[in-house]
Order: C-alpha cells, then sequence, then structure tokens
C-alpha cells in the first residue's frame, strides 16, 4: 500500500499580494502594486503619490468619503 497518498500537501502560507486602489462612482483611479508587506511610512507615500492624484482626477470639486480596512500600517498615528 502506498501510504503517501494517505497524505495531503498544503502550503502553510500562501503567497499574497498587497495592492492600493481607487474606485468610486465616477470613475476609478490609480491601482497600486505594492512589494511585500508596507509600513506607516510606506502607506503615506502611496497615499501621497497614488490617493492625491486620484482624488483630483475623478472628485474634482465633489465631496468624497475615504475609507481604509484599519489594518496597522492604515491605522497608525501617523496616518490619522
Amino acid at each position: 500500500m502506498d501510504h503517501m497518498a494517505c497524505f495531503q500537501h498544503t502550503v502553510k502560507k500562501p503567497a499574497s499580494m498587497m495592492v492600493w486602489g481607487c474606485i468610486s462612482t465616477y470613475g476609478m483611479g490609480d491601482f497600486h502594486i505594492c512589494e511585500g508587506t508596507i509600513n506607516a511610512e510606506e502607506y503615506i507615500q502611496v497615499l501621497e503619490q497614488h490617493m492625491v492624484p486620484s482624488r483630483i482626477h475623478i472628485f474634482q470639486e465633489r465631496s468624497r468619503l475615504f475609507q481604509q480596512d484599519n489594518v496597522k500600517p492604515h491605522s497608525a498615528c501617523m496616518t490619522t
């Protein structure tokens, strides 16, 4: 009997990807793929480089609401 057939191989930590994107009823903004994990300082850079231009392009002078998913880099003191 082949005992190896009784085992199922699993991946303990599957590959993941972090992205930042912006979308609204007025249109789509930037989409940015982040390399690896990011900290609060890197998150601020992503916002400055991608959110600000997207906000201007999409919303112009219209009202807007910024939402984030409350992970540590998004909710660190320096980002709030």
